[in-house]
């Protein structure tokens, strides 16, 4: 980053010329860097090295309220953020198309209680976060747009929460169920997030299946996919197997299972946060 206030200071020789130089290559390289300059000037340029990758030139009004991009002046001018945080983004200048995608949290999986002789307990498998992609026109989008970010399902078990851009949804994955210390039986995975809002709308994966008790096992329920992640494979266990916390963004958390006999349960687990993620062409 080389960035100058374009002021010389009254100072010793060494000093002045280490600062002139400073301002001489502000100016040779355009201001750049990947934050505004901090001292702004009608007509002035920026090298906005935050767009990969060969940045974005903009000029200053004259007015001095704002940035003014540039066009064709720089390579390609994409910009690619992930959003993991709730806020509300302001649309930069000059933006041409935005290509956003939403991603709904998964759901948590639960504890598999701790189990007497001939006794057996598992976790079915927690939803993936639906998916929503949608490419907006930057010269009609709004000004500003609220973003939710969905959290990720809970290890109680609990829902994955929706992650939200303006009229986009992606739907947070439903948690797994829990199966109680007994004999053979099974439960159904969480419902996969739904989606909506974008021109491509994708639910969520269920979680799979938990058994308890298959012979001498129980079986802990896989985890859901999002569109943008993997999901987790089931697991088998005579003794005890903790859940797994989903990937990110979007995936279910993979349910726990215990054998027979076993004195402390075996720990449930958070599903994966939801995200944003922005590609900004200029």
């Amino acid at each position: 980053m080389s960035q100058h206030d374009m002021v010389l200071d009254n100072n010793p020789g060494a000093t002045f010329r280490a600062d002139a130089n400073a301002a001489l290559l502000a100016l040779v390289t355009l201001s750049s860097g990947s934050t505004e300059p901090s001292t702004k000037r009608a007509g002035m340029f920026w090298l906005d090295t935050s767009i990969t990758p060969d940045g974005l030139l903009r000029v200053r009004n004259q007015a001095n309220s704002g940035w003014v991009t540039v066009p064709g002046a720089i390579g390609s001018n994409i910009k690619r953020t992930v959003i993991t945080t709730s806020q509300t983004w302001a649309k930069p200048p000059g933006l041409k198309w935005l290509d956003v995608t939403v991603i709904g949290a998964g759901g948590g999986t639960g504890a598999a209680p701790i189990t007497a002789a001939g006794q057996y307990s598992a976790c079915s498998g927690a939803g993936g976060g639906g998916v929503s992609r949608k490419i907006y026109n930057g010269t009609t989008l709004a000004a500003t747009v609220s973003i939710t970010v969905g959290a990720a399902g809970a290890a109680t078990p609990a829902a994955g929460s929706p992650t939200i851009f303006g009229g986009q949804n992606g739907g947070g994955g439903g948690p797994g169920s829990i199966l109680v210390a007994g004999t053979q039986a099974a439960a159904n995975g969480g419902v996969g997030g739904t989606a909506s809002g974008g021109e491509l709308n994708i639910p969520g994966q269920n979680g799979g299946t938990g058994w308890r008790q298959l012979g001498a096992y129980s079986q802990g329920g896989g985890g859901g996919a999002s569109q943008l992640t993997n999901g987790y494979s089931e697991i088998l266990s005579s003794t005890s197997a903790a859940g797994a916390a989903g990937t990110f963004p979007g995936g279910g958390a993979r349910g726990a299972a215990m054998g027979a006999s076993q004195a402390v349960a075996a720990a449930g687990a958070l599903g994966g946060a939801g995200a944003v993620i922005l590609i900004e062409y200029y």
